[in-house]
């Protein structure tokens, strides 16, 4: 009935030990959603006609593709990703890092001239055995994950076209990540994923009052929501092809470029 000093000590031990393991597996868990001093982006405004503009100006230089203009977009384009709350917090922390990465190597003048394109870069990485380096993170390796990231939102794009305005983005979320993202990521992270699908996902027109209202964007004119906040639905699916149909402009050029190196399964 009465334990002994000894045994409440061991069970204190006990208690101790499983509260550290569910602080251990907690820090873990935070350390995939946020790396560590990689802020998330500001969802205040979305720049549509941005992302855009400097993502077609990207792909205008024959055979290559202009990476400050491309980043530029990246940069906007990725407050897409912090829309869906905390799903997709850990794709947006990474890819802050990413693009701050590459920014880096723009701005370091011994090294700049060669990380104005794609092209460049990844002939300097090549000829200066770079893409491997233990110590330094490979450019070209860098931006094949922002390339990849760009699969999965031009394919949501496409299906968030077809859904009804009051139907949850769960599903075209899903969709898209299982034929995009999911190949590239550990099992935990795709359980993850897959976890916080079912729960916290904006309707569609949730999605598009904060990717097109005029409150909120630079990019589009008072006509793209009624007095009721609803979209015009064909305009909206205009705009959204639009989106659509230059991230896949890009997406493709850049994925030749890559594959004329064989560097689509960079590691």
């Amino acid at each position: 009935m009465f334990k002994s000093k000894k045994s409440k000590q061991k069970e204190t031990e006990h208690t101790k030990m499983e509260s550290n393991g569910k602080e251990h597996d907690s820090k873990a868990s935070l350390s995939i959603d946020q790396p560590n001093n990689c802020p998330l982006p500001s969802t205040t405004s979305f720049d549509f006609d941005l992302v855009c503009h400097q993502f077609q100006l990207s792909i205008e230089i024959t055979d290559s593709v202009d990476l400050t203009a491309y980043l530029l977009a990246y940069t906007e384009l990725n407050k897409f990703f912090s829309f869906f709350g905390r799903l997709f917090v850990f794709v947006s922390a990474d890819v802050v890092e990413k693009i701050n990465t590459l920014k880096n190597y723009q701005n370091d003048s011994s090294i700049s001239n060669h990380y104005q394109t794609l092209q460049s870069m990844i002939k300097y990485e090549i000829n200066d055995n770079l893409l491997n380096h233990p110590k330094r993170p490979s450019g070209s390796r860098t931006l094949l994950r922002l390339h990849r990231a760009m699969e999965f939102i031009e394919q949501f794009l496409r299906d968030l076209i077809e859904i009804d305005d009051n139907q949850s983005t769960s599903g075209p979320v899903q969709t898209a990540y299982n034929r995009t993202l999911s190949r590239y990521h550990p099992w935990y992270i795709r359980k993850l994923v897959h976890v916080a699908m079912y729960s916290g996902l904006p309707t569609r027109q949730q999605l598009i009052k904060q990717i097109l209202d005029s409150k909120n964007s630079n990019s589009t004119s008072n006509h793209d929501l009624n007095d009721n906040g609803c979209s015009d639905r064909e305009h909206v699916n205009q705009r959204i092809d639009q989106l659509a149909h230059i991230v896949q402009k890009v997406y493709v050029t850049t994925e030749k470029l890559f594959d004329s190196h064989q560097l689509l399964d960079l590691p």
